[in-house]
């Protein structure tokens, strides 16, 4: 009993191991930016909305414009969920800005444009894949192209790096 006890001890801390080698081999690798830029408040002064480190270090747009950035650390369990989200849940790593793009033009030929709209921009890079992606109006061309499956999944995703980086400036208050 005590074997097979140590036998799956070992394959957990050999899964986590495997789990953290995903980020790459430097540790202040810029592995996730993220950024909502233009529309009716712009705060491109700011600096970005989220950017995420190999390490865990995490730097989030400070809630008052004008204020700093906050920075922080997430643990690596954190750090594994949120990238299992986005990357296998979502599969953001296999949508573009082209794809996007395509998508819309061929579900919705006569989409307009929305001027007062923000340009989201993500950008991920790990070892086994990366994208990235620039788009205007994500929320509006979301609820305005409920079939394109690829706007819709990087509309989820802007929500929940908005809602996690949400979460960190209010932790770090």
């Amino acid at each position: 009993m005590k074997f097979w006890l140590l036998i799956a001890i070992y394959l957990m801390s050999t899964f986590s191991v495997v789990n953290a080698q995903e980020f790459g081999p430097n540790p202040d690798a810029l592995i996730l930016s993220f950024d909502m830029q233009g529309g009716q408040k712009p705060r491109t002064a700011d600096g970005p909305v989220l950017q995420i480190y190999a390490n865990g270090t995490v730097i989030t747009r400070a809630t008052k414009p004008g204020d700093s950035p906050l920075i922080t650390q997430i643990s690596e369990d954190d750090q594994i969920a949120l990238f299992n989200e986005l990357v296998d849940d979502s599969g953001i790593l296999n949508i573009t800005t082209e794809s996007i793009e395509h998508e819309i033009k061929t579900l919705q030929p006569q989409l307009r444009q929305f001027p007062d709209t923000p340009v989201t921009s993500l950008s991920i890079d790990l070892p086994k894949g990366s994208t990235s992606i620039r788009i205007k109006g994500v929320s509006a061309q979301a609820y305005l192209v409920p079939e394109a499956a690829s706007l819709q999944s990087l509309f989820s995703v802007q929500r929940l790096l908005l809602d996690f980086a949400q979460r960190v400036n209010a932790e770090s208050e």
